[in-house]
C-alpha cells in the first residue's frame, strides 16, 4: 500500500504502526471469529476483511491529513470490481460444467477455470472498465515503444574475457 511511504515522508510512525497493527490484530480475531463459526472455507474471507479495512483506514488517514475524499478514490476502482462479477460467473459455470462432466485431473479443472475467468474479466473489463482498459492499453502501448536503455558502461558490462584497456 503506498500510504506508508507516506507516511514515512510526513514522518508519522506511530500512525503507521496503528494501521499495521490494527490489521495484523484483525486479521487474528476475524480467523478465530470467521473460522469457529463458518469453519476454514469461511476463515479464509479473514485477510480479505482485514486487508479491506486496512484500506478503507489507510484512506480515511490521508483524508485527515491532505483533505482528499474516500469516495474520490474509491470511485475509480468500482468498474473494475464489478467487471470481476463475470469473472466469478464464468469460473463456478465452468466448475459446475465440469462436475457433471464427471471426475478430471485438478489440473485440468483448475486450467479450464482461470481461463474461463481470464477471458471473462478481460470481455468484461472492455465492456465495463472502459476507462480503466484504455489506460491500461496506453501504458502498454508506451512501454513497447520506449527506446531500450544503453547498457552501462563498466567492467560488468564486457563480454565474458575481455580485458579493459
Amino acid at each position: 500500500w503506498i500510504v506508508a511511504p507516506y507516511l514515512q515522508v510526513y514522518d508519522k510512525p506511530g500512525t503507521m504502526m496503528r494501521l499495521e497493527v490494527s490489521k495484523t490484530a484483525l486479521l487474528l480475531v476475524a480467523l478465530v471469529i470467521l473460522g469457529h463459526f463458518g469453519g476454514p472455507f469461511v476463515a479464509c474471507a479473514a485477510p480479505g476483511v482485514a486487508f479491506a479495512f486496512n484500506a478503507l483506514a489507510n484512506l480515511w488517514v490521508v483524508r485527515r491529513m491532505e483533505g482528499v475524499p474516500v469516495t474520490r478514490t474509491l470511485r475509480p476502482l468500482l468498474p473494475p470490481l464489478l467487471a470481476c462479477a463475470p469473472m466469478v460467473a464464468a469460473v463456478l459455470a465452468v466448475r459446475h460444467g465440469l462436475a457433471l462432466v464427471g471426475p478430471l485431473p485438478r489440473f485440468a479443472g483448475l486450467a479450464a477455470e482461470v481461463t474461463a475467468g481470464a477471458l471473462a474479466f478481460a470481455a468484461s473489463a472492455l465492456l465495463i472498465a472502459r476507462s480503466a482498459s484504455r489506460d491500461l492499453f496506453r501504458v502498454l502501448r508506451h512501454a513497447r515503444h520506449r527506446p531500450e536503455a544503453a547498457a552501462p558502461e563498466g567492467p560488468d558490462s564486457r563480454p565474458e574475457g575481455e580485458a579493459a584497456a
